[in-house]
Protein backbone atom coordinates (compact mmCIF):
# COMPACT_ATOMS: atom_id res chain seq x y z
CA UNK A 1 0.00 0.00 0.00
CA UNK A 2 1.09 3.46 -1.01
CA UNK A 3 0.01 5.88 1.47
CA UNK A 4 -1.04 8.58 -0.20
CA UNK A 5 -4.24 9.90 -1.35
CA UNK A 6 -4.24 11.09 -4.94
CA UNK A 7 -6.88 12.97 -7.49
CA UNK A 8 -7.89 11.68 -10.70
CA UNK A 9 -8.01 13.27 -14.11
CA UNK A 10 -11.23 12.89 -15.11
CA UNK A 11 -14.62 11.30 -14.91
CA UNK A 12 -13.39 7.50 -15.86
CA UNK A 13 -10.26 5.90 -15.20
CA UNK A 14 -7.29 5.97 -17.94
CA UNK A 15 -4.95 3.31 -18.68
CA UNK A 16 -2.26 5.19 -17.11
CA UNK A 17 -4.16 5.16 -14.04
CA UNK A 18 -4.75 1.76 -14.14
CA UNK A 19 -1.42 0.51 -14.26
CA UNK A 20 -0.56 3.29 -11.20
CA UNK A 21 -3.42 1.42 -9.03
CA UNK A 22 -2.68 -1.51 -10.00
CA UNK A 23 1.05 -1.16 -9.18
CA UNK A 24 1.47 0.92 -6.35
CA UNK A 25 -2.05 0.10 -4.70
CA UNK A 26 -2.58 3.42 -3.41
CA UNK A 27 -4.27 4.29 0.06
CA UNK A 28 -7.01 6.20 -1.39
CA UNK A 29 -8.07 8.99 -3.42
CA UNK A 30 -10.04 12.16 -3.77
CA UNK A 31 -13.25 13.02 -6.10
CA UNK A 32 -13.72 16.81 -7.05
CA UNK A 33 -16.57 18.02 -9.70
CA UNK A 34 -13.69 17.65 -12.67
CA UNK A 35 -14.73 13.61 -12.22
CA UNK A 36 -18.66 13.90 -11.26
CA UNK A 37 -20.63 13.63 -13.99
CA UNK A 38 -23.59 11.77 -13.47
CA UNK A 39 -25.19 9.11 -10.71
CA UNK A 40 -23.84 5.68 -12.43
CA UNK A 41 -21.10 7.41 -13.71
CA UNK A 42 -19.70 8.35 -10.26
CA UNK A 43 -20.41 5.15 -8.85
CA UNK A 44 -19.24 3.38 -11.34
CA UNK A 45 -15.72 4.71 -10.83
CA UNK A 46 -16.00 4.70 -7.10
CA UNK A 47 -16.53 1.20 -7.22
CA UNK A 48 -13.63 0.27 -9.56
CA UNK A 49 -11.33 1.94 -7.37
CA UNK A 50 -12.50 0.01 -4.71
CA UNK A 51 -12.26 -3.08 -6.43
CA UNK A 52 -8.64 -2.73 -7.42
CA UNK A 53 -7.47 -2.36 -4.07
CA UNK A 54 -6.22 -5.84 -3.38
CA UNK A 55 -6.38 -6.83 0.43
CA UNK A 56 -8.11 -3.24 1.85
CA UNK A 57 -10.88 -0.68 1.55
CA UNK A 58 -9.21 2.47 0.30
CA UNK A 59 -10.65 6.02 1.05
CA UNK A 60 -12.66 7.01 -1.61
CA UNK A 61 -13.13 10.64 -0.39
CA UNK A 62 -14.25 14.66 -1.54
CA UNK A 63 -14.91 17.54 0.02
CA UNK A 64 -18.56 17.84 0.76
CA UNK A 65 -18.91 20.49 3.04
CA UNK A 66 -21.85 22.07 1.68
CA UNK A 67 -22.39 25.98 0.47
CA UNK A 68 -19.61 26.94 -1.87
CA UNK A 69 -17.59 23.63 -1.14
CA UNK A 70 -19.92 21.02 -3.03
CA UNK A 71 -18.65 18.64 -5.79
CA UNK A 72 -22.06 17.57 -7.07
CA UNK A 73 -23.67 20.06 -9.04
CA UNK A 74 -24.13 18.25 -11.85
CA UNK A 75 -26.02 16.02 -9.83
CA UNK A 76 -28.27 18.08 -8.83
CA UNK A 77 -27.23 17.76 -5.33
CA UNK A 78 -26.68 20.79 -3.10
CA UNK A 79 -26.43 21.76 0.42
CA UNK A 80 -26.40 24.31 2.95
CA UNK A 81 -23.19 25.72 4.00
CA UNK A 82 -22.01 25.87 7.56
CA UNK A 83 -22.23 29.48 7.88
CA UNK A 84 -25.75 29.56 6.57
CA UNK A 85 -26.81 26.61 8.82
CA UNK A 86 -24.97 28.39 11.92
CA UNK A 87 -26.79 31.81 11.12
CA UNK A 88 -30.38 29.79 11.27
CA UNK A 89 -29.20 27.78 14.33
CA UNK A 90 -31.47 25.41 14.00
CA UNK A 91 -30.26 21.80 15.46
CA UNK A 92 -32.53 20.14 13.27
CA UNK A 93 -32.06 20.91 10.07
CA UNK A 94 -27.66 20.77 10.75
CA UNK A 95 -28.85 17.08 11.79
CA UNK A 96 -30.80 16.50 8.42
CA UNK A 97 -28.00 18.13 6.18
CA UNK A 98 -25.76 15.73 7.57
CA UNK A 99 -27.72 12.92 7.43
CA UNK A 100 -28.79 13.89 3.80
CA UNK A 101 -25.53 14.52 3.05
CA UNK A 102 -23.97 11.22 4.58
CA UNK A 103 -26.59 9.20 2.72
CA UNK A 104 -26.10 10.62 -0.64
CA UNK A 105 -22.09 10.30 -0.81
CA UNK A 106 -22.48 6.78 0.61
CA UNK A 107 -25.19 6.44 -2.67
CA UNK A 108 -22.24 7.29 -4.67
CA UNK A 109 -19.59 4.84 -3.59
CA UNK A 110 -17.80 7.36 -1.03
CA UNK A 111 -16.90 6.43 2.41
CA UNK A 112 -15.04 9.40 3.54
CA UNK A 113 -16.23 13.53 3.67
CA UNK A 114 -13.73 15.64 4.38
CA UNK A 115 -15.87 17.44 6.51
CA UNK A 116 -16.83 19.75 8.77
CA UNK A 117 -13.94 23.01 9.13
CA UNK A 118 -13.44 23.51 12.63
CA UNK A 119 -11.56 26.84 11.98
CA UNK A 120 -12.35 29.32 13.61
CA UNK A 121 -14.10 32.12 11.22
CA UNK A 122 -13.57 35.71 11.37
CA UNK A 123 -15.78 39.11 11.96
CA UNK A 124 -13.98 40.36 8.92
CA UNK A 125 -13.81 38.29 6.21
CA UNK A 126 -10.60 37.74 4.88
CA UNK A 127 -9.19 36.26 1.35
CA UNK A 128 -8.33 33.29 2.62
CA UNK A 129 -10.36 30.79 1.56
CA UNK A 130 -12.60 30.32 4.52
CA UNK A 131 -15.84 32.52 4.66
CA UNK A 132 -18.71 31.03 4.75
CA UNK A 133 -16.92 27.40 5.47
CA UNK A 134 -16.85 28.34 8.75
CA UNK A 135 -19.58 27.57 12.17
CA UNK A 136 -18.56 30.19 13.97
CA UNK A 137 -16.22 32.37 15.16
CA UNK A 138 -16.54 31.11 19.23
CA UNK A 139 -15.11 27.87 19.43
CA UNK A 140 -17.71 26.57 21.96
CA UNK A 141 -19.92 27.48 18.64
CA UNK A 142 -17.65 25.44 16.02
CA UNK A 143 -17.71 23.07 18.89
CA UNK A 144 -21.69 22.49 19.26
CA UNK A 145 -22.31 22.66 15.49
CA UNK A 146 -19.93 21.13 13.79
CA UNK A 147 -19.75 18.52 16.60
CA UNK A 148 -23.54 17.65 15.79
CA UNK A 149 -22.54 17.27 11.96
CA UNK A 150 -19.80 14.98 12.46
CA UNK A 151 -21.74 12.83 14.65
CA UNK A 152 -24.54 12.43 12.57
CA UNK A 153 -22.41 12.07 9.10
CA UNK A 154 -20.16 9.20 11.40
CA UNK A 155 -23.59 7.34 12.54
CA UNK A 156 -24.61 7.15 8.67
CA UNK A 157 -21.77 5.38 7.79
CA UNK A 158 -19.44 7.93 6.68
CA UNK A 159 -15.79 8.98 7.84
CA UNK A 160 -14.70 12.42 8.50
CA UNK A 161 -12.25 14.27 8.89
CA UNK A 162 -11.73 18.12 11.27
CA UNK A 163 -9.84 20.64 9.32
CA UNK A 164 -7.62 22.74 8.89
CA UNK A 165 -5.14 21.96 12.32
CA UNK A 166 -4.50 24.03 14.47
CA UNK A 167 -6.53 26.16 12.64
CA UNK A 168 -6.33 28.85 10.05
CA UNK A 169 -9.01 31.12 10.92
CA UNK A 170 -6.42 34.31 11.46
CA UNK A 171 -4.62 33.74 7.86
CA UNK A 172 -4.54 36.36 5.59
CA UNK A 173 -3.59 34.59 2.62
CA UNK A 174 -4.79 31.59 0.77
CA UNK A 175 -3.05 28.34 1.21
CA UNK A 176 -4.14 28.04 -2.49
CA UNK A 177 -1.69 30.54 -3.51
CA UNK A 178 1.06 31.61 -0.94
CA UNK A 179 2.17 30.04 2.57
CA UNK A 180 0.00 31.81 4.92
CA UNK A 181 1.82 33.08 8.37
CA UNK A 182 0.26 33.37 11.41
CA UNK A 183 2.03 34.53 14.78
CA UNK A 184 -0.19 33.29 17.55
CA UNK A 185 1.97 31.26 20.20
CA UNK A 186 0.91 27.33 20.90
CA UNK A 187 -0.74 29.23 24.37
CA UNK A 188 -2.95 31.10 22.29
CA UNK A 189 -3.56 28.60 19.87
CA UNK A 190 -4.67 25.92 22.80
CA UNK A 191 -7.01 28.58 24.62
CA UNK A 192 -8.93 28.77 21.05
CA UNK A 193 -8.52 27.67 17.60
CA UNK A 194 -7.80 23.83 19.15
CA UNK A 195 -10.45 23.73 21.45
CA UNK A 196 -12.97 22.19 18.69
CA UNK A 197 -10.41 19.62 17.38
CA UNK A 198 -9.51 18.83 21.66
CA UNK A 199 -13.14 18.56 22.10
CA UNK A 200 -13.71 15.84 19.11
CA UNK A 201 -11.14 14.51 19.31
CA UNK A 202 -12.42 10.74 19.73
CA UNK A 203 -14.99 11.83 17.36
CA UNK A 204 -13.29 12.60 14.30
CA UNK A 205 -12.35 9.86 11.75
CA UNK A 206 -9.42 12.38 10.74
CA UNK A 207 -7.64 15.06 11.18
CA UNK A 208 -6.51 17.55 8.33
CA UNK A 209 -3.40 19.38 8.63
CA UNK A 210 -3.09 23.57 7.39
CA UNK A 211 -0.94 24.18 5.29
CA UNK A 212 0.40 27.72 7.17
CA UNK A 213 3.37 28.30 8.81
CA UNK A 214 3.97 29.00 12.68
CA UNK A 215 7.17 30.57 13.84
CA UNK A 216 6.60 30.89 17.37
CA UNK A 217 5.80 26.75 17.68
CA UNK A 218 7.98 25.64 14.42
CA UNK A 219 9.95 28.42 11.99
CA UNK A 220 11.03 26.33 9.57
CA UNK A 221 8.25 23.82 8.61
CA UNK A 222 4.71 24.49 7.50
CA UNK A 223 2.21 23.25 10.11
CA UNK A 224 1.48 20.43 7.47
CA UNK A 225 5.24 19.09 7.28
CA UNK A 226 5.94 20.05 10.93
CA UNK A 227 7.36 17.29 13.33
CA UNK A 228 6.32 19.67 15.75
CA UNK A 229 3.01 19.97 15.06
CA UNK A 230 2.06 16.58 14.15
CA UNK A 231 4.33 14.52 16.22
CA UNK A 232 4.81 16.47 19.85
CA UNK A 233 1.40 18.31 19.85
CA UNK A 234 -1.09 16.40 17.50
CA UNK A 235 0.10 12.84 18.38
CA UNK A 236 1.83 13.00 22.45
CA UNK A 237 0.21 16.40 23.57
CA UNK A 238 -3.24 15.19 22.25
CA UNK A 239 -3.36 11.86 21.96
CA UNK A 240 -4.98 11.62 18.30
CA UNK A 241 -5.58 8.05 17.60
CA UNK A 242 -7.20 8.68 14.49
CA UNK A 243 -5.55 9.29 10.92
CA UNK A 244 -3.82 12.76 9.81
CA UNK A 245 -4.17 13.64 6.37
CA UNK A 246 -2.35 16.99 4.78
CA UNK A 247 -4.28 19.33 2.51
CA UNK A 248 -3.24 19.05 -0.66
CA UNK A 249 0.32 19.19 -1.05
CA UNK A 250 0.23 20.91 -4.91
CA UNK A 251 -1.36 23.78 -3.38
CA UNK A 252 0.75 26.97 -3.82
CA UNK A 253 1.53 27.22 -0.26
CA UNK A 254 3.66 24.41 -0.47
CA UNK A 255 4.26 23.92 -4.29
CA UNK A 256 6.03 27.09 -4.61
CA UNK A 257 9.11 26.27 -2.88
CA UNK A 258 8.74 21.98 -2.69
CA UNK A 259 7.35 19.37 -5.18
CA UNK A 260 5.51 16.51 -4.30
CA UNK A 261 8.19 14.57 -4.92
CA UNK A 262 10.34 16.13 -1.70
CA UNK A 263 6.94 17.04 0.13
CA UNK A 264 5.16 13.96 0.63
CA UNK A 265 8.04 11.88 2.40
CA UNK A 266 8.77 14.78 4.74
CA UNK A 267 5.14 14.81 5.64
CA UNK A 268 5.36 11.49 5.68
CA UNK A 269 8.51 11.54 8.04
CA UNK A 270 6.64 14.26 10.03
CA UNK A 271 4.59 12.23 11.57
CA UNK A 272 1.34 12.81 8.76
CA UNK A 273 -0.13 9.47 7.59
CA UNK A 274 -1.74 10.02 4.17
CA UNK A 275 -0.81 13.15 2.08
CA UNK A 276 -2.97 14.66 -0.38
CA UNK A 277 -1.51 15.06 -3.50
CA UNK A 278 -4.55 16.44 -6.06
CA UNK A 279 -3.40 17.41 -9.29
CA UNK A 280 -1.74 16.46 -12.42
CA UNK A 281 -0.63 12.99 -10.63
CA UNK A 282 0.40 10.61 -13.23
CA UNK A 283 2.73 13.02 -14.13
CA UNK A 284 4.67 12.90 -10.68
CA UNK A 285 3.42 9.72 -8.91
CA UNK A 286 6.62 7.55 -9.62
CA UNK A 287 9.01 10.15 -8.14
CA UNK A 288 7.03 10.80 -5.10
CA UNK A 289 6.76 6.54 -4.81
CA UNK A 290 10.51 6.91 -5.01
CA UNK A 291 10.85 9.24 -2.70
CA UNK A 292 8.71 7.27 -0.20
CA UNK A 293 10.64 3.93 -0.43
CA UNK A 294 13.76 6.35 1.26
CA UNK A 295 11.77 6.47 4.92
CA UNK A 296 13.14 4.76 7.47
CA UNK A 297 11.44 1.66 7.27
CA UNK A 298 10.21 1.75 10.95
CA UNK A 299 8.88 4.77 10.30
CA UNK A 300 6.79 3.36 7.46
CA UNK A 301 5.85 0.27 9.49
CA UNK A 302 4.21 2.80 12.26
CA UNK A 303 2.50 4.51 9.34
CA UNK A 304 0.89 1.57 7.48
CA UNK A 305 -0.43 0.27 10.97
CA UNK A 306 -2.06 3.55 11.78
CA UNK A 307 -3.55 3.31 7.90
CA UNK A 308 -4.85 0.00 8.54
CA UNK A 309 -6.28 -0.17 12.22
CA UNK A 310 -8.21 2.90 10.41
CA UNK A 311 -9.02 1.64 7.32
CA UNK A 312 -11.13 -1.25 9.24
CA UNK A 313 -13.56 1.45 10.31
CA UNK A 314 -14.51 2.00 6.62
CA UNK A 315 -17.73 0.90 6.03
CA UNK A 316 -18.91 -0.68 2.57
CA UNK A 317 -21.14 1.32 0.78
CA UNK A 318 -24.96 0.24 -0.21
CA UNK A 319 -26.16 -1.06 -3.35
CA UNK A 320 -27.48 2.09 -5.02
CA UNK A 321 -31.12 2.49 -5.32
CA UNK A 322 -32.35 4.63 -7.89
CA UNK A 323 -35.96 5.57 -5.39
CA UNK A 324 -33.50 6.06 -2.53
CA UNK A 325 -31.71 8.43 -4.50
CA UNK A 326 -34.47 10.60 -5.79
CA UNK A 327 -35.71 10.86 -2.31
CA UNK A 328 -32.93 12.38 -1.03
CA UNK A 329 -32.62 15.27 -3.28
CA UNK A 330 -35.92 15.94 -2.75
CA UNK A 331 -34.85 16.12 1.06
CA UNK A 332 -31.68 17.99 0.12
CA UNK A 333 -34.14 20.70 -1.87
CA UNK A 334 -36.12 20.88 0.55
CA UNK A 335 -32.89 22.07 3.08
CA UNK A 336 -31.03 23.95 0.53
CA UNK A 337 -34.90 26.52 0.09
CA UNK A 338 -35.31 26.50 4.01
CA UNK A 339 -31.94 27.51 4.89
CA UNK A 340 -31.20 31.76 3.80
CA UNK A 341 -28.03 31.87 2.01
CA UNK A 342 -25.81 35.04 3.53
CA UNK A 343 -24.19 35.68 -0.42
CA UNK A 344 -21.61 35.89 -1.78
CA UNK A 345 -17.67 35.38 -0.53
CA UNK A 346 -14.41 36.06 -1.64
CA UNK A 347 -13.44 33.82 -4.41
CA UNK A 348 -11.24 30.87 -4.00
CA UNK A 349 -9.82 27.96 -6.44
CA UNK A 350 -11.61 25.66 -3.20
CA UNK A 351 -14.50 26.38 -4.47
CA UNK A 352 -13.89 25.67 -8.52
CA UNK A 353 -12.29 22.32 -8.26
Amino acid sequence: MLPVILGLETTALTAREREIIDRLQPAGYILFSRNIESVDQTRHLTDELRGRSTGFQPVIAIDQEGGRVIRTASLGLQLPGAADLAALGDIATIVETAIVSALTLSQLGFNTNFAPVLDLGTTSPQANALPSRCWGTDPQQVLAYAGIFNRNQRHYGLMTCGKHFPGMGKAETDPHSDLPVIHSTLEQFIAEDIIPFMALDDELSGVMLAHILLPAIDPENPASLSPALIGHILRERLDYRGLVYTDDLCMGAIAKTLPPHISVPRALEAGCDLPLVCHHVMDIIDGIAEGIARICPQTMHDTLRRIERNLHKACTPPTFSPKQWEQLLCRADALYRKVPSAGSAPSSPVQQY
